[in-house]
């Protein structure tokens, strides 16, 4: 697969020589030492979810750079990798293949390839146990009292999109915690969603990644790190992000106006 070539390959290098800045800083602070640790899944799906998804590749350089041994090098690409399968339902499969082919080509060796399948067909359990999955994580994550009225409204006027949402987007992938947990799940789509300019929806999910038992500081992390990310890919938001404070503990937050 051939690299795209830039329209402006200045602008183009520096925003690259500012990420890798950026990476280089996040995976130096002694927090982010553990090789389970969350800053560069959040990043990974932040540049992305930019547009610069050769830069996944920058992350996991650094990401493995601190770790100890190789089991803990495949478990930092196995991360990723759930983390960016995951949050492609938001910014979408020619991203998701943008990060994914410099990302397989930065392994410094082949035993440090991860390729566990998380979703065989061998391993997919029935239709019904998924949708029920899939509706028992989105009750947790938007409350009763939004889901329903969402699940309503898609009933009414758009089944398919609800069997996608339901089944395939919450059933198959966010609510499969064998690799990330629920609230990291939370904080990389926040961090997918901040560069693609949809307010609404990371605030859904700020208040949701509390929902699911995480804390307003791991909220303000994946956020803070997506706010970086966003302006130093020079990506511009057109709407104004809501503040963490103002969608923790508000009991509605969808409408139908979006």
């Amino acid at each position: 697969m051939a690299p795209a070539k830039d329209v402006d390959s200045e602008l183009a290098a520096q925003i690259e020589r500012e990420s890798i800045s950026f990476i280089k800083e996040l995976a130096l602070q002694p927090e982010n030492q553990d090789p389970a640790g969350s800053w560069y899944i959040i990043a990974a799906c932040a540049f992305t979810a930019s547009g610069q998804g050769p830069l996944v590749a920058e992350v996991y350089k650094a990401a493995i750079s601190q770790a100890s041994d190789d089991e803990a090098r495949r478990l930092i690409l196995r991360r990723i990798k759930e983390s960016l399968i995951t949050s492609t339902f938001i910014f979408g499969v020619p991203r998701l293949l943008n990060a994914f082919f410099p990302l397989i080509n930065s392994l410094p060796s082949p035993s440090l390839n991860d390729n566990t399948n998380f979703r065989s067909f061998s391993q997919i359990p029935s239709f019904s146990s998924v949708s029920s999955r899939g509706e028992a994580y989105m009750r947790v994550v938007f409350g009763d009292g939004d889901l329903d009225s969402f699940l309503q409204t898609m009933e009414e006027y758009w089944p398919d999109l609800k069997n996608l949402i339901v089944n395939d987007v919450y059933g198959m992938y966010q609510a499969e915690v064998s690799v990330l947990g629920k609230v990291e799940t939370s904080m990389i789509n926040i961090a997918s969603l901040v560069p693609m300019d949809c307010p609404a929806e990371v605030g859904w999910h700020v208040r949701g990644l509390v929902n699911n038992g995480g804390e307003v500081r791991e909220a303000e992390m994946a956020f803070g790190i997506a706010k970086v990310v966003v302006d130093v890919c020079k990506v511009q938001l057109r709407k104004e992000l809501p503040r963490v404070e103002d969608v923790i503990g508000k009991e509605r937050l969808i409408s139908r106006e979006g």
